[in-house]
């Protein structure tokens, strides 16, 4: 039985140290233990280490090599990956987490691929190395299953109760947090903030644990019954039987704190300290003025967030940021500037 080992390497990318980054990397070597031969076209997966989600994907090149850039923080590492055997010809699947390893009482490394268990790597301006020797296991088919409905409810505002629409609602594997099944977008069935699994097919067996995000950041985000966005602490839920979530209540993130999460991500973005603080100075300002609850200030916050979009468009004129980047900023302001009825 062949043995996979993943060497990770998280760093700084090289930029001068005049310009250092808040954004990192992960990166590492994927190879075969008992062949000694690299594992191309693997595919590696980085998931935040407390929300389980998946924040980059990528596969290994034909040397085993891959990087993964990713701001500063904690995040665990899934690798999945088949081949054939060149000898019997048969099929070797690989599918865990980097550092889930687990001896039995005969000291033999038993493969696991759990999310809770998994060695956390943290990403920051010290760069760390870790080697790991990986278990594999047997190649196992999934099989679907069509239910109609597998899980349902509605997702409404905890303080006022009226029905939310645009949540994404999202079902993990309750083992190693891997999507089990298609997103689904709350108040797209035809009832305000409803949603519901109906005729779609769950692939493998075992609990799940439900995610609900809002894109646009007006709500917080969290798992099923725990008022937490945390993974671990999550409740499992039975899709197999078919379950009904009731009323699922979301608390209303404020346009302050929605402001320093939008500086948050600016400040995760590969740009310089001079770009960086261009960007995130008019959001600062904004978010100074609102957190004095005079609600004279918000006409001035809605020119702070004017004049940070524009930022935005002129860093992608100059090549700072990637319009994705900048389409995806934009959104979040402009959900801001909505909630603050700002004339635009």
């Amino acid at each position: 039985m062949p043995y996979l080992r993943l060497l990770i390497t998280t760093l700084l990318l090289a930029w001068p140290a005049s310009q250092a980054l808040a954004q990192g990397s992960v990166s590492g070597t994927i190879v075969d233990v008992k062949a000694g031969s690299a594992l191309p076209s693997a595919n590696v997966r980085v998931f935040d280490a407390v929300n389980a989600e998946i924040v980059y994907k990528t596969t290994t090149d034909e040397s085993g090599n891959f990087t993964a850039p990713v701001p500063s923080g904690t995040y665990k590492i899934r690798v999945d990956a088949t081949r054939v055997d060149d000898k019997s010809g048969a099929r070797v699947c690989y599918a865990e987490f980097l550092g889930d390893v687990i001896p039995d009482s005969g000291g033999n490394i038993l493969h696991a691929d759990v999310f809770d268990t998994a060695k956390a790597f943290v990403v920051n301006a010290t760069p760390a190395l870790a080697d790991g020797s990986l278990a594999p296991h047997d190649c196992e088919f999934s099989v679907c299953v069509l239910y109609d409905p597998l899980l349902e409810g509605v997702v409404m505002d905890s303080e006022t109760g009226v029905p939310i629409n645009g949540i994404v609602v999202r079902a993990k594997d309750s083992v190693n947090a891997m999507p089990r099944i298609p997103d689904l977008e709350s108040g797209l069935k035809g009832v305000d903030g409803g949603f519901a699994w109906g005729e779609v097919a769950s692939c493998g067996v075992g609990d799940v644990k439900v995610r609900f995000h809002d894109p646009q950041g007006r709500y917080a985000p969290e798992y099923y019954s725990d008022k937490d966005d945390a993974f671990s602490v999550g409740n499992e839920v039975h899709p197999d039987l078919g379950a009904r979530l009731g009323s699922v209540l979301l608390s209303r993130v404020s346009a302050p704190d929605r402001l320093a999460d939008l500086a948050d991500q600016v400040s995760g973005l590969p740009i310089t300290d001079e770009a960086r603080n261009s960007l995130t100075h008019p959001i600062g300002q904004a978010e100074t003025l609102l957190r004095d609850e005079n609600p004279n200030n918000n006409k001035a916050a809605c020119g702070l967030l004017k004049a940070f979009i524009n930022g935005l468009d002129g860093a992608v004129t100059s090549g700072k940021i990637t319009a994705a980047q900048r389409d995806a900023l934009v959104a979040a302001a402009e959900a801001i500037q909505q909630e603050l009825n700002c004339k635009v």
